[in-house]
C-alpha cells in the first residue's frame, strides 16, 4: 500500500512540476515578443523615409561598415585600439549617410543611432 501511495505522490509531483516549468517558460516567450510590438519599431527605411533611389546606397553603405566593424570586433587590437578604430569607422559611416540622406533624413538616422545605443546599454546592464 505505501508502494502504490509513494508511486501516485511521485508522478503527482513530476506532473506539477512539469507544468509550473511549462507555464514560466510561456511567459517569458510571450513577454519577449510584445516588447517588440509594444515599442512599434519600424524598420530604418521606413523611418527615414528614404526614396527608391537612397535605399540601395543607404543599406549598402550600412553592410559594408557593419561588415568592417564586425573585422574590427574580431581582430587582435587592444580594446584601446578596438575603441579608436570603431570611433573612426562611425564617423566616416556618418559622413557618407550624410551624403545619402536629406538634413531631415540625417537627423532621423542620429536621433536612430541614439535610441540603438540607449537599448544596447540597457541591455549590457541587465
Amino acid at each position: 500500500m505505501r508502494r502504490i501511495y509513494f508511486c501516485s505522490f511521485s508522478v503527482a509531483l513530476f506532473l506539477a512540476s512539469f507544468a509550473s516549468v511549462n507555464a514560466q517558460e510561456k511567459t517569458t516567450v510571450s513577454t519577449g515578443q510584445n516588447t517588440e510590438s509594444v515599442n512599434g519599431s519600424q524598420p530604418p527605411v521606413d523611418r527615414l523615409g528614404l526614396k527608391k533611389e537612397q535605399q540601395i546606397p543607404y543599406r549598402e553603405i550600412i553592410k559594408r561598415y557593419a561588415m568592417l566593424a564586425r573585422d574590427v570586433r574580431k581582430s587582435s587590437l587592444s580594446k584601446e585600439e578596438k575603441m579608436i578604430k570603431m570611433k573612426e569607422l562611425e564617423t566616416n559611416k556618418d559622413t557618407e549617410i550624410k551624403n545619402v540622406l536629406s538634413s531631415d533624413q540625417f537627423k532621423v538616422y542620429q536621433e536612430m543611432r541614439e535610441e540603438n545605443k540607449a537599448k544596447f546599454l540597457d541591455m549590457r546592464k541587465k
